[in-house]
């Protein structure tokens, strides 16, 4: 909610005025205060030293009755409360009181030469103590005695009490009475600038007829005049504003306006969808804001500081979007200039590739995926050991899936028909040389008999499995060779209709979806296909070492026959 300007005048004006007329105030009350406090405490001394010396002769002389006489007068002209005469030695010899004391009020307490403090009697009664030393005849001796007067506090803080209520009174009359007067000129002073205000916001919604009244021949009808010129200026060469904005909102493709210093001015409704970001997060900001590539920043700086009438043409870049992902754009800058041809910043058209980049992606992981599959069988068809074919497979198939963990296995039964799982390649892309040397170094396959597990899902099911969470799965089991899994696919292979193996993939970052596996699916046939092929491959070398072995027992029969004859 905003605050008109007069009402922060005038809250800055009322705090101003405000704590100095307290602060005068403040100041005259304890000026007068003190004044007050000194002139009793100079009215109570001199009474006590009129006195000590008004009784020299009466100690002197032991007049009891003389002396009584002297201070019962004194006390009723004064307004004293009680006047305590003491000797040499501190006795108290006569006490004239209108106020009841208690002894220890009585006595006499380090006395001094003169003195003055203030008391609380028993009764809660503030008194002010006075005290003066009686001189001796000759100077130098101990004084005859001591004389304290006890006189009433309460006049004094009645008059203070007083002083401060008319402070309090007079300050706020004259903080009233300057504000108001304030005020009044404030509001009349500000007339022109809430028409101003009107005129702008009326400006801003495109009325450019509007003018604002000249009601005063000061600096505020001097502004007043200034914008009518403006604005009547501005209604004779400005284009419509708001048809340049629907070119500029319609274009599908990113336009970003920079000025000569390379801060942004103006974005586009596709820039912003495309990044992310809100119209206020980007405008005012640097053009690296949103530009992540080093070099077209640094073109882009040569075109503003050399003034140079090129352009920046059809270049790869990536932009930065608000959460810091980098989209790859087709990007284009040229110099805008006005009428006069003189630079007024630069224009930054931009073309989203990103679908353009990931069907070159698909393009090339489809393109790696036939290669590997063309290689798995020209291994096949040069004799070569399933191991080795099966192993440069799986290779292919953990950089295609971006997965550090994998194996590609056959399904084969026992002799009492349970299934079993046997391990053609396996690999791990976090293994050491001397690790993956040795595995790739087995000659026998490596056997899982255990599929009751997340692994031997896809063989039991002939369905495939995802599992990204795969260590909260009960059916989790470790392998013999087993990295910590956090994401796992296991998809069933078949010859045909028969299931024959599997393919295992492990730890991609982000887990799988079912895309994958239907991208998978030519070299998963290809995997059927080269399992089927290497058993006819060995029915058929089984078949033929039979034959062989039937024809040399067939020879030797023959010969023993002939033989025998």
């Amino acid at each position: 909610m905003r605050t008109s300007l007069w009402k922060k005048l005038l809250i800055v004006f009322l705090g101003v005025y405000t704590c100095a007329v307290g602060i005068l105030a403040s100041f005259t009350y304890h000026s007068s205060r003190a004044t007050m406090i000194a002139e009793f405490a100079i009215r109570g001394q001199e009474l006590a030293k009129a006195l000590a010396y008004q009784s020299k002769d009466y100690y002197l002389r032991q007049d009891v009755e003389g002396f009584t006489n002297l201070l019962q007068a004194l006390a009723e002209a004064q307004g004293v409360l009680a006047v305590l005469a003491y000797d040499r030695a501190g006795a108290l010899w006569i006490e004239f009181s209108t106020i009841a004391l208690h002894d220890d009020e009585l006595a006499l307490v380090a006395p001094t030469a003169v003195w003055h403090r203030d008391l609380h009697t028993r009764q809660g009664m503030g008194l002010a103590e006075f005290g003066q030393a009686i001189p001796a005849p000759v100077v130098g001796d101990a004084p005859l005695g001591w004389i304290r007067l006890l006189v009433d506090r309460h006049p004094l803080e009645e008059g203070l009490r007083t002083l401060l209520l008319r402070t309090l009174i007079g300050s706020s009359f004259v903080a009233l009475v300057g504000g108001t007067i304030f005020v009044v000129l404030l509001r009349r002073s500000l007339r022109v600038i809430t028409s101003l205000t009107d005129a702008t916001q009326q400006i801003a919604k495109g009325d450019l007829m509007v003018s604002v009244p000249v009601t005063s021949e000061d600096e505020l009808g001097t502004l007043a005049e200034c914008f009518n010129r403006m604005t009547s200026a501005l209604h004779r060469t400005t284009v419509s504003k708001h048809y340049v904005e629907t070119i500029i909102a319609s274009l599908l493709d990113s336009l970003v306006v920079v000025d000569w210093s390379g801060t942004i001015q103006t974005v586009n409704d596709a820039t912003l969808r495309v990044l992310g970001y809100d119209r206020h997060e980007l405008i005012g900001h640097p053009i690296d804001t949103i530009i992540a590539t080093r070099e077209p920043v640094l073109a882009l700086e040569a075109l503003l500081a050399h003034d140079r009438n090129e352009t920046f043409a059809y270049r790869e870049v990536l932009y930065r979007t608000k959460d810091g992902t980098h989209i790859p754009m087709l990007f284009s800058a040229g110099v805008m200039r006005d009428e006069a041809g003189i630079p007024q910043g630069l224009v930054c058209a931009a073309q989203n590739m990103t679908e353009q980049k990931q069907a070159e992606a698909q393009w090339h992981r489809a393109h790696r995926l036939l290669h590997a599959i063309h290689r798995a069988q020209s291994q096949f068809i040069a004799a070569s050991e399933p191991h080795t074919t099966f192993q440069a497979l799986l290779t292919e198939l953990l950089v295609l899936t971006d997965s550090p963990f994998g194996f590609i296995g056959e399904r084969l039964v026992t002799e009492t028909g349970e299934p079993y799982l046997n391990i053609h390649a396996i690999s791990n892309l976090s293994w050491d040389e001397e690790t993956r040397a040795r595995f790739q170094a087995q000659d026998q396959p490596m056997a899982v008999v255990n599929l009751q597990t997340v692994f031997g899902q896809p063989l039991l099911t002939g369905r495939p499995i995802i599992d990204n969470h795969p260590s909260q799965d009960p059916r989790y089991h470790s392998l013999p060779i087993d990295p910590p899994l956090t994401a796992f696919l296991g998809i069933p292979f078949f010859a045909g209709t028969e299931l024959v193996g599997m393919v295992a993939l492990a730890n991609r970052p982000g887990g799988y979806a079912d895309a994958m596996i239907e991208f998978l699916q030519p070299l998963l046939s290809t995997c059927g296909n080269l399992i089927e092929g290497y058993r006819n491959e060995q029915r058929r070398a089984e078949a033929e070492a039979a034959l062989r072995a039937s024809l040399e027992r067939f020879d030797m029969a023959v010969k023993g026959s002939q033989d025998g004859i």
